[in-house]
C-alpha cells in the first residue's frame, strides 16, 4: 500500500487542479456555462477539502506551517467566490475577491511589521510586544473585523437606481467617517488600556526594570500602534478605492451621469471663486464699511474702525450684504467674474489641442493653417473659418477631435435665486467666457442662446462644462453673466441671486488623480491617529484605564468637532476678533458688568463662553484637516495640506502631548524599593 506522505499529498492535489481546470475550460469552450461553473464549484470543493487535509495531516512541518493561514483564507474565499460565479451574483464574487485580497494585504502587512520589529533594540522589543498584545486582543479583533464588514457591506446596500455619481459620493463619505472613527476608537482605548494596565497589574514593573528608558517604553508602544495603523490604514484605502471602481463600473442612469463620475468624482479638482474686478475681497468689505458707518456709527462704529472691532454680528452682516451685492445681477444688465491662476488648466488644455489637430490633418487631410482654424472653432476660440473648409472635414473626424478637446473641461457651478420665483421653476441667463458666447453658435453667424436653452432651475446648483481652451493664455477667465429683463416667453426677471445659501459661483478645474487624493486623505488619516495614540500612552501612563479612556475620548471627539463647536460658542456669545490680552480683559470686564447689573444667565453665557474658548484653545483642531467631503467632491487634497497636516499634528501636537506624558511619566513612582 502506497504510503501517505506529504509529497504524495501534493502530487494528488495538483492532479485535482489540473482535471478539474481542464474539464472546467473544455466545457466553456463548448459554451456550455452552466456545467462549467458547477465543475469548477465541484472541483474547488474537492481539491479545498484535500488541501484542508494536508494542512492539518502536515500542520507541524515547517513550511506548511508558515503557509497555513494564506491557504486556509484563499480556501475559503476561494469557495464563496465559486458559489458567487456559480449563482451568477456579479456583485457577490467582486465582494468577495475585494474582501479576500484586504485580508490578504493584512496578513502580509502584519508579517512585514513582525521582520521589520526584529532587530533586539529596546524599543523595537517593546513594539513587536505591543503589535502581538493588539492582535490577541478582543477589543482591537472588533474593530478590526467591524471595519472590514462595514466597507463591504456598504457597496451592497447603496441603491442601483440612483445615479452613480450619488453613489460613489455616498460610499466615500461613509467609508472615509467609519475608517476614522473606528481607527480612532481602537487607537485610543488600545493604547490607554495598554499602559494603564500594565501598570496597575504591575507587569510594567518587570519591565522597566531591565536596561530600558522610559522614554524607549512609552516610544516603543507608540510604535507598534502606529505601525498596525499604517497596515490598517493601507488595506482600508485600497479596500476604498477597489469597491469605489467596482461601483463605477454599475450602468449609469445617462451619458451625463457617466461623464460626472470622471469629471466630478473620480478626478482631484481645485476649486475657486472669482475675485472683483480690480478690487480685492478686504477692499469691498472695507467699502461696505465705511458705507455702513456714515449711515449708522452707533452700530457699526466711526469712520476708519476697523471691521475686527465689531461686534460678531455686525461684522456678519457687512460681509452677508457684500458678498449678496457682488453675486447678485439685476434684470437686463450683466456682471464679469475673473477667475486667475489656471495656468496648468491652460498647459492640460494646449496639449489636447495638439492631438485633436494633429487627428485633423492625418485623418482629416487638412492643411495646416485649416486644421488650425478647425481646430480654433472646434475649442470656441476667435477664428475665421469659412463653412467650405468646415464641409472637407468627415463628421466623425471632427467629432474625434472634439473629444480630445473636451477631455480637458473646467466646470462653472451656480446656483440661482430670484423672487418671485416663476412658475415653473426656471431662470434664463447668458455666458460669454473671454468676451465669447457660451454655448458658442451652431454655426457662424448664429444667435448666442441660453445657458441650458433657458432651462436652469432656481435653488439648484447647475454646472456648465467649459473647454479649458477657453482660457486665456496668461491663466486668466473672465465670465459674464448677462441677464435679461424678460425670458424668450415673456417671464420678467427682475434680478438674479447667484448666492443661494452660500453656494456662490464656483469654478472647478483638474490638477491630479483620484489614487493620488485619496492616498493623501488616508494619510492625514493616519497621521490623525498617530496624535491619538500618543495621546491614550500619556493619558494612559497617568490614569487608570477608565478615566484615560474617557479622557481621550473627549479630546478626539472635540478635535473632531472642532469647528462645529468653535461655531455654537461664537453663536452663543460673540467675541471680538482682537488680540488675546484685549480679548481677556473686555470678557472679564462684560462678565463683572453683567454680575453687577444682576443678569445672572448673561454672565452664565460669558463663563461658558471662556470656559470652552478655553478648552478649545488646548485640543487640536481636526476641522481644519477633513479630507471626507473633498474626496468625495472630486475636490484635490494637496500636498500644502498633507504637509501642513505632518507638521502640526504629526510633530508638533503629538510631540507636545508625548512630551507632556514623558515629564510626568519619568517622575511617576512604578516600584517602591524595601529592605
Amino acid at each position: 500500500m502506497l504510503k501517505l506522505t506529504w509529497k504524495t499529498w501534493l502530487a494528488v492535489w495538483v492532479a485535482i487542479a489540473v482535471a478539474a481546470n481542464g474539464l472546467y475550460f473544455l466545457l466553456a469552450a463548448q459554451e456550455a456555462d452552466a456545467p462549467a461553473r458547477w465543475l469548477a464549484f465541484a472541483g474547488g470543493f474537492i481539491g479545498s477539502a484535500w488541501t484542508l487535509y494536508g494542512l492539518y495531516r502536515w500542520r507541524e512541518t515547517p513550511w506548511v506551517k508558515r503557509v497555513n493561514t494564506f491557504v486556509l483564507t484563499t480556501v475559503g474565499f476561494g469557495l464563496v467566490t465559486l458559489l458567487m460565479l456559480a449563482i451568477g451574483w456579479e456583485p457577490g464574487w467582486r465582494t468577495s475577491i475585494y474582501l479576500y485580497l484586504a485580508v490578504i494585504g493584512f496578513l502580509l502587512g502584519i508579517n512585514l511589521l513582525r521582520l521589520i520589529l526584529r532587530p533586539g533594540y529596546a524599543a523595537l522589543g517593546v513594539a513587536r510586544t505591543m503589535l502581538e498584545e493588539a492582535l490577541r486582543m478582543g477589543i482591537a479583533l472588533i474593530f478590526i473585523v467591524a471595519l472590514l464588514v462595514l466597507l463591504v457591506v456598504m457597496p451592497l446596500i447603496l441603491s442601483s437606481e440612483d445615479r452613480v455619481t450619488y453613489m460613489i459620493q455616498r460610499f466615500l463619505t461613509y467609508s472615509t467617517a467609519i475608517v476614522s472613527v473606528l481607527l480612532g476608537l481602537m487607537t485610543v482605548l488600545l493604547a490607554a488600556r495598554s499602559v494603564s494596565l500594565e501598570l496597575s497589574s504591575r507587569q510594567a514593573h518587570m519591565t522597566l526594570t531591565k536596561p530600558l528608558a522610559r522614554w524607549q517604553y512609552l516610544l516603543g508602544k507608540w510604535l507598534g500602534v502606529v505601525l498596525l495603523n499604517a497596515v490598517l490604514v493601507t488595506v482600508a484605502g485600497v479596500a476604498i478605492y477597489g469597491f469605489t471602481m467596482s461601483i463605477a463600473r454599475n450602468p449609469a442612469l445617462n451619458e451625463f451621469d457617466r461623464g460626472a463620475v470622471h469629471r466630478e468624482v473620480l478626478t482631484a479638482r481645485l476649486a475657486m471663486v472669482p475675485e472683483p474686478m480690480d478690487i480685492g475681497w478686504d477692499a469691498m468689505f472695507d467699502n461696505m464699511l465705511q458705507e455702513k458707518q456714515q449711515r449708522d456709527p452707533e452700530k457699526f462704529g466711526e469712520v476708519g474702525d476697523p471691521i475686527g472691532a465689531l461686534p460678531e454680528p455686525a461684522r456678519q452682516e457687512i460681509v452677508a450684504e457684500a458678498v449678496a451685492r457682488f453675486y447678485t445681477i439685476d434684470g437686463g444688465s450683466s456682471k464679469q467674474y475673473r477667475f486667475e491662476g489656471l495656468e496648468n488648466a491652460v498647459a492640460a488644455s494646449n496639449a489636447a489641442i495638439e492631438r485633436a489637430r494633429a487627428i485633423l490633418v492625418d485623418e482629416g487631410g487638412l492643411g495646416g493653417e485649416d486644421a488650425d482654424q478647425v481646430t480654433a472653432w472646434i475649442a470656441g476660440r476667435p477664428n475665421e473659418l469659412t463653412r467650405a473648409v468646415l464641409e472637407q472635414v468627415p463628421p466623425q473626424v471632427i467629432e474625434k477631435a472634439g473629444e480630445q478637446i473636451d477631455r480637458e473641461t473646467i466646470q462653472l457651478v451656480l446656483t440661482t435665486d430670484t423672487s418671485p420665483e416663476p412658475d415653473d421653476q426656471f431662470v434664463e441667463f447668458y455666458l460669454k467666457v473671454n468676451n465669447l458666447p457660451y454655448p458658442p453658435p451652431s454655426r457662424p453667424g448664429a444667435p448666442a442662446s441660453p445657458v441650458s436653452n433657458g432651462e436652469v432651475p432656481v435653488e439648484t446648483p447647475h454646472e456648465v462644462n467649459i473647454p479649458a481652451s477657453m482660457i486665456g493664455q496668461d491663466g486668466t477667465m473672465l465670465v459674464t453673466i448677462e441677464v435679461p429683463a424678460y425670458r424668450r416667453d415673456g417671464v420678467r426677471q427682475d434680478y438674479l441671486d447667484f448666492n443661494y445659501k452660500d453656494a456662490q459661483i464656483e469654478l472647478y478645474y483638474r490638477v491630479g488623480s483620484f489614487e493620488a487624493n485619496l492616498a493623501r486623505a488616508m494619510a492625514i488619516v493616519w497621521l490623525k491617529l498617530c496624535f491619538l495614540a500618543m495621546l491614550g500612552l500619556a493619558a494612559g501612563s497617568l490614569m487608570s484605564f477608565p478615566v484615560a479612556a474617557m479622557v481621550s475620548l473627549v479630546v478626539f471627539v472635540a478635535a473632531t468637532f472642532s469647528g462645529v463647536i468653535d461655531e455654537s460658542l461664537n453663536s452663543y456669545v460673540s467675541a471680538p476678533d482682537t488680540d488675546a490680552w484685549t480679548l481677556i480683559t473686555s470678557t472679564l470686564g462684560t462678565f463683572f458688568s453683567h454680575l453687577g447689573n444682576g443678569e445672572v444667565y448673561e454672565a452664565f453665557r460669558v463663563l461658558v463662553r471662556v470656559l470652552g474658548g478655553t478648552f478649545m484653545l488646548l485640543v487640536p483642531s481636526f476641522g481644519g484637516f477633513n479630507t471626507t467631503e473633498p474626496l468625495s467632491n472630486g475636490q484635490v487634497i494637496g500636498n500644502g495640506l498633507l504637509f501642513k497636516a505632518f507638521w502640526k499634528i504629526g510633530l508638533m501636537w503629538t510631540g507636545i502631548v508625548g512630551a507632556i506624558g514623558l515629564f510626568f511619566f519619568s517622575r511617576k513612582e512604578i516600584a517602591r524599593v524595601t529592605v
